[in-house]
Parts: structure tokens; sequence; C-alpha cells
């Protein structure tokens, strides 16, 4: 008798713990799914990360997806990050959000997709791939004030060093400051 009131014990345990997850809808809203050889979820075009990490959300009024965040149209600008984008306002997004201007953190499948940015590689050792700055071990280019030169000697590519965080460099990786 033990053994059955075990069992049921652990079944009921193993559902109140288990996850549903609907199998045609895996990601959030304003996310899509990364791609068939790895699982995850990046944000849809037009669509940002959220501040917490979690999930995506469309950019504003007058404002374009670009770089991981919103910023202003072409031809509107804010006079500060949180104040709205209207036709001909000073255009402050650049000195905001350097993710803005340079790609870092911009969502990819390849490097293709960070051409036109200075972040210019696209990491695709884990999901969720994204352009980062490369070639910063140098001094070839330059990490933004919140990124910090990661140095990856064991993979070739990366041996010219990326920006990352700061504290996201991980071994074998070695934070160098040219």
């Amino acid at each position: 008798m033990a053994g059955a009131n075990t069992r049921w014990w652990a079944v009921a345990a193993l559902v109140m713990t288990s996850c549903i997850v609907d199998d045609d809808n895996r990601c959030g809203t304003g996310q899509r799914e990364l791609n068939d050889l790895f699982e995850g979820c990046v944000c849809k075009v037009g669509y940002v990360p959220n501040a917490d990490g979690v999930g995506c959300h469309a950019c504003g009024a007058n404002q374009e997806a670009k770089g991981g965040a919103c910023v202003c149209s072409p031809g509107y600008g804010r006079t500060s990050s949180s104040a709205p984008c209207e036709l001909g306002g000073d255009d402050t997004d650049a000195g905001d959000d350097m993710a803005a201007v340079n790609g870092e953190d911009m969502p990819c499948d390849s490097s293709n997709d960070c051409a036109g940015t200075e972040a210019t590689y696209c990491l695709t050792l884990q999901a969720p791939h994204v352009c980062l700055v490369h070639g910063c071990a140098s001094g070839a280019t330059r990490c933004s004030a919140t990124r910090e030169c990661c140095e990856i000697d064991v993979v070739p590519e990366l041996a010219a060093g990326i920006c990352v965080p700061k504290g996201a460099c991980v071994a074998p990786g070695m934070v160098v400051n040219p």
C-alpha cells in the first residue's frame, strides 16, 4: 500500500512542476523562433527586448527598432530618451544609447545581418545570436562604456576580441585592454 501512495505523490509532483508549452506558439508576443538548428526566441522585426530582458515590445509612434532599441525615425527627434519623437525635434537618441548607434545586441543569424553597423560580428555560439563589435583586442575598434574587450584565443575568429557586457567575459575568454 505504501508503494501506491508513493507513486501517486510522484505523479502529482511531476504534474504540478511540469511546464505546458504550446507547440504552435513557443515564443511570446513580438517574438519569433530563432531557427530550426537552435531553440530560442528573438524579437520580430520592429520589436525590441523589454527592459527586464524577457519578451519584446513594439516601438512607439515615429520610432523604429534599431540596434535593440527604439530610436526616432528619420526626420524626428526628441529632447530626452523618455520624450516622444516629434517631427524636426532634437535628435538625442545617439547620445542616450550607444547600442542604438552601433548595432550592439541587434538580433542576427549571420554577420550579414550586422552589416552597416559598427557591430559587424554576429555571435552564433549560443542563442540568442547578437551583433557585437569585433576587433577590439588590437585597438582597431573600441568598446562602448558598458562593454569590455574579451579575447578568446581558442576560437580563431574571436582571438581579435569582441565587446561583451562588463562581467560577461568568462573562461576561456580573457579581458584585454589594448
